[in-house]
């Protein structure tokens, strides 16, 4: 066992953990934590359980999460945290996995939580024993369905000081009916959002690239009528519910979407035929043929040792990509989505996390909660517009890996249709930049970077006259630029690119860094005059 001062350094908190842990405990141990994935908030509730323990006898720890693969995790993370303090290792309790509920720590899977868990916390209140309710992904349970895990909630064991709570959520309030969490969880306690977690070095520090393709002929063709139908059938949508003028697009949307389903989804009901076509729309986007092909070629311009984290919506798109780059990359690309078994989800995951494959193509089952292996990119091939899910995704690649290297983020979308031109709203402030992809002629711009090249190109030509070697010197320069023309390494801070170029090996890739470093000079400064890498 350890003791109260070896049991604090084991489990030094970030500063965000403190504050948040003492906001809960001022709140009688209830109320909502709003963080970031990858902060570390299942750490967190591990605190709050240790404190628990210190205070309550006989408590009761019941976790309820969204996902199996979720529940491992939290195993995980339980044993880890505590060690040999464990007398008893967590139990679980989902499908055919029921253990015994004497156990004082239950890990619960949502389908089968919202049929049992608020009789099981009922007997254990009975029982004399302390309850603390642990909802991860909190933003799951408000659904008619799943928020029967409150039922045992009545207004004696609401002021009771023998129940205890603690949701856990990125995105808390993008719930189906957020009320519901506010009621049964208490209010939120503690924000800790992707800047303030950037700022505190909770998180990596990461920069953002957006990649603007087209779609192919046919395909622009037939998102153009579609969006016609749509036009024709959104006015016969306001003739039949006229009140729908007056409301904001988000919540007309979410109108929309109720009388479709009240209406069965039936083609006939206006609203669900103008559903309809703007999923057929949507599909149109979603399934670009160039989106595998830009992404084929992207990575094609990263280096070898780079760890690669590609989003799919659809796990046939998935699917393809990682055909393809299996065929380019033998043995270093894996897949993973939903209809998978198990066993070789987990072993995909156990070989991306060892390096033996280092590209790891994936679907929406790997969005939330699963601590997923340290990724260097991220690359948004396809992505639906709920902000939720475009947080867990960033949360992916941002999770701290013990390094002050940066992670990078691209995110795809289709010029002239409906996607959103930025990933998430909040991180202009984030290094970024936007490359245009031209899938006839298999190429990336990016006007602002070849602008700065092109001002350094004619310097250094000028310097390089009188050389003898001056060809050689200026189709060095050339490659290391076209070599950065897809990649953010110019907007990396001076010191960072002085550091790689340091410890570079090979003389192309310190000539490399160099070219960045005095390309980002020429853009911070406004293409003001600058020198030419020295070693060209």
């Amino acid at each position: 066992m350890y003791t109260a001062d070896e049991r604090k350094t084991k489990h030094r908190l970030y500063k965000w953990q403190e504050d948040c842990l003492e906001a809960w405990k001022n709140n009688q141990q209830r109320g909502i934590v709003n963080v970031v994935t990858g902060a570390g908030k299942t750490f967190l509730a591990c605190a709050a359980v240790e404190y628990l323990q210190s205070i309550q006898q006989g408590l009761r720890v019941r976790i309820v999460v969204p996902t199996v693969a979720l529940a491992q995790q939290w195993h995980h993370e339980l044993l880890s945290y505590f060690g040999e303090e464990l007398q008893e290792a967590p139990g679980f309790y989902y499908g055919a996995v029921k253990n015994s509920t004497d156990l004082s720590c239950l890990i619960y899977v949502i389908n089968t939580a919202r049929d049992c868990l608020s009789w099981h916390i009922e007997n254990d209140l009975r029982s004399g024993h302390p309850v603390f309710l642990i909802c991860d992904e909190c933003h799951h349970y408000t659904s008619r369905e799943n928020r029967h895990i409150f039922d045992f909630l009545t207004p004696d064991i609401q002021s009771s000081s023998a129940f205890s709570c603690l949701g856990l959520s990125a995105t808390p309030f993008e719930a189906e009916e957020p009320s519901i969490l506010t009621e049964n969880l208490g209010q939120e306690i503690f924000r800790f959002q992707t800047m303030e977690a950037l700022a505190a070095g909770t998180v990596s520090p990461f920069m953002i690239g957006t990649i603007a393709a087209s779609f192919l002929p046919g395909e622009a063709f037939e998102y153009q009528n579609i969006s016609e139908a749509i036009a024709m059938q959104y006015a016969r949508l306001l003739d039949a519910f006229p009140f729908l003028k007056n409301l904001d697009s988000a919540v007309r949307l979410k109108t929309v979407r109720r009388l479709a389903a009240e209406a069965d989804m039936d083609p006939s009901d206006p609203a669900a035929a103008f559903l309809l076509l703007l999923f057929q729309r949507r599909e149109i986007s979603v399934l670009a043929g160039a989106r595998i092909q830009c992404v084929q070629e992207l990575i094609g311009s990263f280096r070898g040792s780079s760890k690669i984290l590609i989003f799919s919506e659809r796990i046939e798109q998935a699917h393809t990509l990682y055909v393809r780059l299996s065929e380019q990359y033998p043995h270093g690309c894996g897949i993973y989505h939903s209809q998978m078994s198990a066993d070789i989800r987990r072993s995909t995951l156990r070989d991306f996390r060892s390096g033996h494959i280092r590209i790891l193509v994936t679907c929406k089952c790997l969005d939330e909660g699963l601590d997923v292996p340290d990724a260097d990119i991220g690359i948004i091939m396809s992505t639906s517009s709920v902000s939720r899910q475009r947080i867990q995704r960033l949360g992916r690649i941002i999770r701290k890996k013990g390094t002050s290297a940066y992670a990078l983020l691209y995110y795809l979308y289709i010029y002239n249709s409906n996607d959103d031109s930025a990933y998430l709203p909040g991180l202009e402030s984030m290094p970024s930049f936007s490359l245009r992809y031209y899938s006839k002629d298999h190429l990336f711009s990016n006007p602002v970077y070849e602008e700065a090249a092109l001002a350094l190109l004619r310097k250094a030509e000028q310097k390089a006259a009188a050389k003898e070697n001056a060809d050689a010197l200026s189709r060095e320069l050339l490659s290391c630029i076209l070599e950065g023309t897809a990649l953010a390494d110019y907007l990396l801070p001076p010191e960072e690119l002085q550091k790689l170029e340091r410890s570079a090996e090979a003389l192309h890739e310190k000539n490399y860094y160099k070219t960045q470093l005095a390309i980002g000079r020429l853009i911070r400064a406004g293409a003001h005059d600058t020198d030419t890498p020295a070693a060209l």
